[in-house]
């Protein structure tokens, strides 16, 4: 056994009494810095308000600076990320080196204070297709994922929620899967384009899932960001004329058929019997009557014959938005449409 001198033993000694004293190991002194996305995400929201230091590589998955939303993903996992300052050079697929500290963020962990050096371009990793009733549970917040789902509208809007920040105009894809509604946002498109050919289109689109969420950073919806529309795939395109379609009956909306496909446009007929405008129009054939929601109520009046095009919802009717309605009749009476096909 060897003995160690009294000095050496006493200072040893004084050493771990200094450490118990404030509460933690000499190796502890230090905050580690965090080289994982995955690390970041697994901190508790107290532990994420602790300001950990973090230095990442990866790519950045959504850049849109002028509504301050930034997105990266490493080989782990990917968060959102609030930038100290713009690199010029910084954009979607921009390998990247970034150094910041963490946040509780708003609904999941992440990061702030963000300093970013480009350095240069780098593959974006692949796109696991995912359900909508999963991102709908919040775990694939900020994930770089893809969705296949049915276009229900094509708009542009200038704010972004929840926030409701104002910024340029975005392409907005109102997006049903299942009974489950969602919006796509895509950021670089082509302001010549109508890009209402895509409603009742099936598609895949590949973007990051970012969460909706309320002020107790309680998860309340998912909105996904595109980059642009290189990101979005037609996998079965919408009918050429819905109004070509053979009318159903209203009495049949939201019944069984074995034809039905589920979440597609239908096509009903009927006489007005009510026009509110604001509001929709209400129509009526042999077997009952429905609310059409459309923004051309004004023009329409009782007693004219239209054909109404939309996605039947529980408890309403809604019509695809359209730049010229042709849900609404030309004139009083029952008029053929123009290009008007009847059974």
């Amino acid at each position: 056994m060897r003995i160690l001198p009294i000095t050496q033993c006493l200072i040893g000694t004084l050493l771990l009494v200094a450490a118990a004293e404030a509460g933690q190991t000499p190796s502890a002194a230090e905050p580690r810095t965090l080289t994982t996305v995955a690390q970041i995400r697994a901190l508790s929201t107290e532990a994420a308000r602790q300001k950990h230091p973090v230095r990442l590589e990866g790519v950045m998955t959504y850049f849109a600076p002028e509504y301050e939303v930034a997105f990266f993903q490493d080989h782990t996992a990917g968060l959102f990320l609030w930038i100290a300052h713009f690199d010029p050079q910084l954009d979607f697929g921009s390998r990247v080196i970034v150094e910041a500290v963490t946040t509780a963020g708003d609904f999941a962990p992440a990061i702030e204070n963000a300093q970013v050096r480009v350095l240069g371009r780098g593959p974006v990793p692949a796109a696991p297709l995912r359900s909508l009733d999963r991102l709908l549970s919040g775990v694939d917040d900020s994930q770089w994922i893809k969705v296949q789902a049915i276009v229900h509208s094509a708009t542009l809007e200038d704010r972004l929620p929840p926030d409701m920040r104002q910024g340029p105009p975005q392409l907005v894809l109102g997006m049903a899967a299942g009974s489950n509604h969602f919006k796509v946002r895509i950021r670089k498109f082509s302001s010549d384009a109508d890009y209402r050919k895509l409603i009742d289109a099936v598609v895949t689109v590949q973007g990051v899932c970012g969460t909706l969420f309320n002020t107790r950073r309680q998860l309340t919806g998912v909105q996904l960001f595109l980059p642009s529309m290189d990101q979005l795939t037609v996998d079965e395109p919408a009918p050429f004329d819905p109004y070509t379609s053979r009318p159903v009956t209203i009495g049949s909306l939201m019944q069984f058929n074995p034809g039905n496909q589920t979440g597609r446009r239908i096509r009903i007929r009927g006489v007005v019997t009510l026009s509110r405008p604001g509001a929709g129009v209400y129509v009526q054939d042999d077997t009952g009557g429905v609310l059409v929601e459309t923004e051309s109520a004004s023009r329409i009046a009782p007693g004219d014959l239209v054909d109404g095009v939309g996605f039947p919802a529980v408890g309403r009717f809604v019509p695809v938005p359209q730049g010229r309605d042709r849900a609404a009749a030309r004139s009083r009476g029952c008029e053929r449409q123009p290009g008007d096909q009847r059974p």
